[in-house]
């Protein structure tokens, strides 16, 4: 559509005769709210749509807002009221699908807090089964009346599918299979270690923090029976990203290729249609940060999952904000994602679960003394103000150094082209001086000539006048009027030698400064 649309405007014959047209144009002009939105759209509006429906984007979002959600559980805190109304906005995210059903009135003959476990555990595996079965519908065309006829239905349904087509679908519902996953894997796991996790009473006694009717203690048959299905559930669910690494790791060629220039080495990967079934997982990093996926799984499942373990909760808090700051520093010194706005904006929510950490720190703390207003406002504004203008800021920071690092690979390039074609230059011309020899080595007739020169200015070269106070400023403005002069004479002599000649720039002040004290181990004075 795009094409035809361009023909059209690139050919005004083709619409030139269409009186309907003319006439509009000739009488009218666009609306100035149809100008504004086109304004719009093409700026403001479309990078915010851009930035918004980033894949990048929505996971660092959907997996900050996870853990912030969480952390009243997690840190056992009670946030200022204005706050926890902010999180029970955003809690929608977090996908504890089951934690607010009341199963407190039935008798299921176990623990209940055990019904929370099995629910949370199958329901993924139910999601990515019906992934599949859907999948075999999509290519066999299943119908539950021809099962009889499922083979000869599905070799004729295979053969009128293209093979591009097959594997498109294939990828599709991996893809969703890794979604469904990446999505719930954090929450499921903090509601199996839940089922783990034991409140030590003044009395010695432990009972499970989530149901104090389980007693835990191996004799309890409530507590055996959550071991003997957690345990198995758990060690399944941490398995999953571990299964992402081994996948990653033996693809590790074709997802970080063997190329100098990161851009090139992204599009070579993006193209490999050998690893598109995994680019969930790797589409939005560098291509030497293709495992980090991984990384930032087990984080969240950490802050998520297994930081409540910490019984006493100020030290848990401070535990968090430790973490939290280790997080931010090695996130500024990787900055995993290809995208300069992924990498500011997941800095950023870095910085917005340490603070968010260091508020509730402040709550359990009794050090500290504070007004819950002030407090509950400032987090809603770190949240909802500082975050995004952080993120701004670090994307402006970024993309200078982008721009820096990119200039200076285009100057490597260009250099190492200069290089080779200096010495491409070189043998050819040493080509033609050995082929016009005469007999007499090409090395002979170059030491000749240089001894010729050395007799010829056997006087070692002197600075013609002596340089004030200002030695610099009068060397250099001596420098910049005889600048024209000197490279018109270089240039009609490296021309005339068969030459191109590139005019170079005066050095500054500094740089001579600086190239005196290397030469001469002092400054000029």
């Amino acid at each position: 559509m795009t094409h035809h649309l361009a023909s059209s405007i690139h050919h005004p014959s083709s619409i030139a005769h269409h009186p309907s047209l003319t006439t509009y144009r000739s009488t009218h002009r666009p609306p100035t709210t149809h100008l504004l939105i086109r304004w719009c759209d093409g700026g403001k509006i479309r990078l915010i749509r851009r930035f918004i429906l980033s894949h990048a984007n929505l996971k660092i979002l959907y997996g900050t807002y996870q853990i912030i959600c969480s952390t009243s559980f997690t840190l056992e805190v009670t946030f200022p009221d204005l706050f926890v109304d902010y999180m029970n906005l955003l809690n929608i995210i977090t996908f504890d699908m089951f934690g607010t059903i009341n199963l407190g009135c039935l008798d299921f003959g176990i623990p209940t807090y055990l019904v929370y476990i099995l629910i949370s555990s199958i329901t993924p595996m139910l999601l990515v089964a019906l992934i599949w079965i859907l999948y075999a519908v999509r290519i066999y065309g299943l119908e539950p009346c021809l099962f009889r006829h499922l083979r000869r239905r599905a070799k004729r349904r295979t053969s009128q599918l293209k093979r591009r087509e097959l594997e498109e679908i294939h990828h599709a519902h991996i893809e969703y299979s890794l979604l469904v996953t990446y999505l719930v894997l954090p929450t499921v796991a903090q509601a199996q270690f839940k089922g783990l996790n034991c409140l030590t009473l003044e009395s010695g006694r432990q009972y499970l923090r989530v149901d104090t009717s389980v007693d835990c203690s191996f004799e309890s048959r409530d507590y055996q029976l959550m071991l003997g299905i957690t345990i198995p559930f758990i060690l399944l669910y941490q398995a999953i990203p571990i299964v992402w690494f081994y996948t990653l790791y033996t693809n590790r060629e074709r997802l970080n290729p063997p190329v100098t220039d990161a851009r090139r080495a992204y599009e070579k990967r993006a193209k490999d249609r050998s690893v598109a079934h995994l680019r969930f997982l790797f589409s939005d990093y560098r291509c030497s940060g293709y495992y980090y996926e991984v990384l930032d799984m087990y984080r969240r499942i950490f802050l998520l999952g297994l930081l409540p373990f910490i019984e006493v909760p100020v030290v848990r808090a401070a535990f968090g904000c430790m973490f939290a700051a280790l997080s931010c520093f090695l996130f500024r010194e990787w900055l995993p994602y290809y995208s300069v706005t992924a990498n500011s904006l997941a800095l950023a929510a870095q910085f917005q679960i340490l603070l968010t950490f260091s508020g509730a720190f402040t709550v359990l703390s009794s050090d500290f003394n504070y007004n819950d207003d002030l407090l509950a406002l400032g987090l809603v504004v770190t949240n909802v103000i500082i975050v995004p203008w952080m993120t701004w800021m670090g994307m402006r920071t970024m993309a200078k150094h982008e721009a820096h690092d990119e200039r200076t690979c285009k100057l490597q390039t260009q250099l190492l082209k200069d290089k080779t074609a200096d010495r491409d230059k070189f043998e050819a011309a040493w080509g033609r001086l050995r082929a016009a020899a005469d007999g007499v080595e090409a090395e002979e007739q170059v030491l000749d000539g240089a001894a010729k020169l050395a007799d010829l200015h056997h006087h070692k070269p002197m600075q013609q006048r002596e340089y004030g106070p200002n030695g610099f400023d009068e060397l250099i403005a001596e420098a910049v009027s005889a600048e024209d002069a000197m490279h018109d004479t270089m240039r009609g002599f490296v021309e005339t030698m068969g030459g191109h000649y590139d005019r170079g720039p005066l050095k500054n002040k500094e740089r001579i400064m600086e190239k005196t004290y290397s030469d001469y181990g002092t400054y000029y004075e």
